[in-house]
């Protein structure tokens, strides 16, 4: 049997949820819409994210050697 929810009194509001929690759910969402549309390509969430990240910053041998020495 399932519990009956809580009733609320018509003149109390829930209070707005903190900006933190939102953009908790919002990451959840993204990260999940990323890995439905990477999966088919063998890829994951954080390997794409890698990839997007070292291809807006270039390609050049320069910034792949400094960012391997961090």
């Amino acid at each position: 049997m399932e519990a009956a929810p809580i009733p609320q009194p018509a003149d109390e509001q829930l209070p707005e949820p903190r900006i933190s929690y939102v953009v908790a759910r919002l990451e959840r969402a993204v990260r999940q819409a990323i890995n439905e549309l990477v999966k088919p390509y063998g890829l994951t969430t954080l390997q794409y994210t890698t990839l997007s990240v070292l291809g807006r910053r270039g390609s050049s041998r320069t910034r792949s050697s400094r960012a391997a020495r961090t």
